[in-house]
């Protein structure tokens, strides 16, 4: 369904062509990873990703992007990947996006689409970073339009997607009733 759409049809691989050995592997950095981290960790992540690109080797990053364009149909020059998180003085992956945006304003593209793949939800730094300063930066670099595409959030189409593939790995596991009690606390109950 991903790549045909809902009841399109069969989908089979004619010609697999070349296939690259994969190495498949799970890092994972020194720092313990935790729900809110700081961002000396992810400068240490983000560096071994510039490794692994100056390497040659693929990063899910790197797949998922390009795997996106292919479905929408764009020629490769029609679309570019550029990095947001920076913070500090350390150096992180490049081409960062502010600049990409000012050049190709400069450049003359006069209407630019941007989105952020890596994340199902907007938050506040992508928001600000992106949908704000971006759209600032290609404005007034010179361009025309700006379209910050949104990302999945809380659509209606996302979480019965989401919804349908928690019960198809949770096939089998008891997986209980859902609570019959609201989850927000009545002012009794938060007393």
């Amino acid at each position: 369904e991903f790549l045909l759409g809902a009841g399109s049809g069969h989908c089979a691989v004619v010609d697999a062509g070349f296939v690259r050995r994969r190495d498949l592997g799970l890092e994972l950095p020194g720092p313990a990873l935790a729900p809110v981290m700081a961002n000396e960790a992810w400068a240490e992540i983000y560096d071994r990703l510039a490794t692994l690109v100056r390497e040659h080797r693929t990063t899910l990053i790197f797949v998922n992007t390009r795997r996106l364009a292919e479905r929408l149909g764009l020629r490769p020059d029609e679309w570019l990947l550029t990095f947001q998180s920076r913070f500090g003085r350390a150096e992180w992956l490049r081409p960062y996006t502010e600049p990409s945006l000012r050049e190709l304003a400069a450049s003359g593209v006069r209407s630019v689409e941007v989105i952020c793949p890596g994340f199902v939800a907007d938050c506040l730094e992508t928001l600000e970073e992106i949908a704000i300063e971006g759209r600032r930066a290609f404005l007034e670099a010179g361009g025309r339009e700006f379209r910050y595409l949104g990302c999945l959030n809380e659509s209606p189409e996302f979480i019965g997607a989401l919804a349908s593939i928690a019960r198809q790995h949770l096939s089998g596991w008891p997986t209980g009733a859902a609570p019959a009690a609201p989850l927000t606390p009545t002012p009794a109950q938060a007393r």
